[in-house]
């Protein structure tokens, strides 16, 4: 393999890896932090009973937004989960090694070349002994 084609492979890899980290973190990491901060503000507004300024009712309607806001997040984290599962599954198919295939025809190649011609160690033999 030519030392470019490592150099555009490795790139490649590279930027596979950071592509990764970002679909991860906005499809996944993201939405559960909303989820988590929804849940750290509704517990850090105080009720009029402990010296506060929010009511009983007014946590409660509040809840009930976080609530559906949470199943939003979480619905769409769902379908992000499966279109980034499909992006990975392309991105494997990517990333396999282009070399390889040509790497064994190239193999192959010199063996019958060698086969027809008598040469190499294993076909040249029986030509060198004679």
């Amino acid at each position: 393999m030519s030392r470019r084609e490592k150099d555009a492979n490795q790139i490649f890899e590279d930027k596979v890896t950071e592509f990764k980290d970002q679909m991860f973190d906005l499809g996944e990491a993201k939405p559960e932090q909303l989820v988590k901060q929804n849940a750290d503000m509704l517990k850090s507004c105080p009720l009029f009973s402990n010296g506060g300024n929010y009511s009983d009712h007014e946590i409660e309607w509040y809840r009930n937004q976080m609530t559906e806001i949470d199943q939003l997040f979480i619905a769409m984290s769902d379908k992000r989960k499966i279109h980034i599962a499909d992006i990975n599954s392309q991105i494997e198919k990517l990333r396999k090694d282009p070399t390889t295939e040509f790497n064994l025809a190239y193999v192959d190649s010199i063996k019958q070349l060698s086969a027809k011609d008598g040469l190499g160690k294993t076909f040249g033999q029986p030509r060198r002994l004679a």
